[in-house]
């Protein structure tokens, strides 16, 4: 008798890597990332159908962010931002949900061509502890700051024992004083990363970007920001660049009445610009 049973894919096959692919994508980190989910889904694809020398950074500012044919990638960061993100995302997507994932795809540091590893060839996973410990590290040097002056002013407020409110908080966009209005683009991508890395450190309810973006070149004063966003601080700043130096100022502002909580400075090689950001 013959028999008619249907073989099954391969666990290795392209078929798994996609089906592995919708299911990150419509997971918590990505659903609504948009910014990820087109990154992840157009190199993903360009890799399983061999394309894998358009995967750079060049050709990804233009194809998947709707950058300009002339998009230079030592102004505008965008691409090497957005990967940082993706990064944290499948981190976090598989310290969760895809615990169990039969594939897990990986986008290594310094490249963009992602790495398909199946789960029988997989290195035993590292402890929750140190992975959370990882994922944190991008708000180690300014969201810490930011958390510990905001905690710090509501517990003045308020009589013990009764516990102050959660502190809330919207990152404004920052503003380019450079002539080259080119460098909006990391002046935007700052604030973004800023917003992101608040997010996950976690202690205090971070507006959404599109909601602290609505001000955006418009002129409003710290109070009807804080009513509008329904936030206790916003942080503001501005980024300038003189010849290779670039300098990043930012304020951690009041929305009751408009004193300064916290300010700082950083400044850096124009090469080092991506450092900046972290």
């Amino acid at each position: 008798m013959a028999d008619h049973t249907t073989a099954e894919p391969s666990p290795q096959s392209p078929e798994t890597v996609r089906h592995q692919l919708k299911q990150i994508l419509a997971s918590h980190p990505f659903a609504t990332a948009v910014r990820s989910r087109r990154f992840l889904t157009y190199i993903v694809e360009e890799t399983l159908a061999g394309q894998t020398e358009g995967i750079k950074e060049l050709v990804l500012g233009v194809e998947v962010f709707d950058r300009r044919s002339d998009f230079d990638p030592k102004v505008d960061t965008i691409v090497r931002v957005e990967a940082g993100k993706l990064r944290k995302r499948l981190q976090e997507y598989y310290e969760n949900e895809g615990a169990t994932a039969p594939v897990r795809i990986e986008v290594p540091k310094g490249s963009y061509v992602p790495q398909f590893h199946f789960r029988d060839e997989l290195p035993a996973p590292e402890l929750p502890h140190s992975a959370r410990r990882r994922g944190r590290y991008a708000a180690a040097l300014l969201a810490p700051l930011l958390i510990a002056a905001c905690v710090w002013w509501g517990a003045r407020q308020f009589s013990l024992p009764k516990p102050p409110p959660q502190p809330s908080i919207a990152i404004l966009p920052f503003l380019n004083f450079s002539p080259d209005p080119s460098n909006e683009y990391f002046a935007d991508g700052l604030a973004e990363e800023l917003t992101d890395a608040l997010c996950r450190a976690g202690g205090m309810r971070v507006a959404s970007r599109t909601s602290a973006f609505f001000f955006k070149g418009k002129q409003a004063d710290a109070h009807d920001i804080g009513t509008k966003l329904r936030v206790g601080f916003i942080v503001e700043g501005s980024v300038r660049k003189q010849g290779e130096q670039l300098k990043v100022t930012a304020q951690l502002v009041r929305t009751d009445d408009g004193y300064h909580v916290w300010s700082g400075s950083f400044e850096r090689k124009l090469r080092d610009v991506f450092a900046v950001q972290q």
